[in-house]
């Protein structure tokens, strides 16, 4: 990744401390979205952010959107789905920023939160619905949240990629 796509992400979620309070992963509402908005969200994605993002959300020369990375990042500033929003809406694409409209920046992000854990609901997410929310990105489950952090390289062979996939020793 690019040090400025990097920078450009950090300083997105960094900005999304100054509102996300100080709620707890599991105390975190949910966000509604439906699963035409999804469907809509995933063809805007790959013509206006894939290129940057990777296909399938996997990241390129822009950040991840989804795995493991993103569950750090979304984590670490407490960035809600409004923050989130927000800061795609004023500075992406970063080749044409505040280029899509209200409605097609909430379809991409109805795709992201399909991809992040979240199911659509049957009720649309409307821009001025997902300014209001709480809700993080990452849908906390109880396999993943509390997530660790791995202090090192070789923690994260042993701890996240376990198993005979890993080149690290175990042991």
């Amino acid at each position: 990744m690019k040090p400025a796509h990097r920078l450009t992400l950090t300083l997105i979620l960094s900005a999304c401390l100054l509102g996300a309070g100080g709620l707890a992963a599991a105390d975190r509402p949910t966000v509604a979205f439906t699963a035409g908005q999804s469907k809509a969200g995933m063809a805007l994605y790959r013509a206006s952010c894939a290129a940057c993002h990777g296909s399938y959300l996997e990241g390129g020369t822009g950040p991840a959107l989804t795995g493991f990375g993103f569950r750090v990042l979304v984590r670490d500033t407490k960035a809600t789905v409004g923050e989130l929003l927000r800061g795609i809406t004023q500075q992406m694409p970063l080749n044409a920023p505040a280029s899509l409209t209200h409605r097609q920046y909430t379809a991409i992000m109805a795709y992201l939160l399909s991809k992040n854990g979240y199911r659509a609901t049957g009720h649309k997410l409307t821009f001025a619905a997902a300014q209001r929310s709480l809700a993080s990105p990452v849908r906390p489950t109880p396999s993943l949240s509390p997530m660790p952090v791995p202090s090192s390289p070789l923690q994260f062979h042993r701890e996240v990629l376990p198993g005979p996939a890993s080149p690290m020793p175990h042991g």
